[in-house]
């Protein structure tokens, strides 16, 4: 399967749009270590569903998620919501890098904003579609066989 656009791409895309908003605030992507330092954003594809459309196209369901952690815990009623918003704007279109440029827009098709264990999480779905390319396998000849009766 030749996919054409990553999860990975589409993180990379969610982080660049995230920090062109929010310059100031760290991003780690895909890890985080225990002792980071708040405030700091979050982000990583938490599912890739993937399915046929009409051979051979195929339709992917990038599911990202992106966690806000305030810089006190109790100011996330107030700057988190408008971060949240702010996140929901920035994340309706992101721009994939295709050879080195900034090329393809991808449009966001659902939002949820929520908060759980003290911070903000918006998780964004992103779909995409490619093709899949045919391999042709080498061709292995003519076989001949011959059978002997036992009389």
């Amino acid at each position: 399967m030749n996919i054409e656009i990553t999860g990975e791409q589409i993180v990379g895309a969610v982080c660049r749009a995230i920090h062109a908003a929010h310059p100031d605030i760290p991003i780690h992507k895909n890890a985080i270590d225990q002792d980071f330092d708040e405030p700091c954003f979050f982000v990583w594809n938490s599912e890739t569903e993937t399915a046929p459309v009409i051979w051979p196209k195929f339709r992917e369901t990038h599911h990202i998620e992106v966690r806000y952690y305030p810089p006190e815990r109790n100011t996330l009623q107030s700057d988190g919501m408008d971060i949240g918003a702010k996140l929901v704007e920035v994340l309706s279109r992101i721009t994939i890098k295709k050879d080195g440029e900034e090329s393809l827009p991808i449009y966001a098709t659902d939002y949820t904003r929520k908060v759980i264990d003290e911070a903000l999480v918006v998780s964004v779905t992103y779909k995409t579609e490619g093709f899949i390319k045919e391999t042709r396998s080498p061709s292995m000849g003519d076989m001949t066989a011959s059978i002997k009766e036992k009389g």
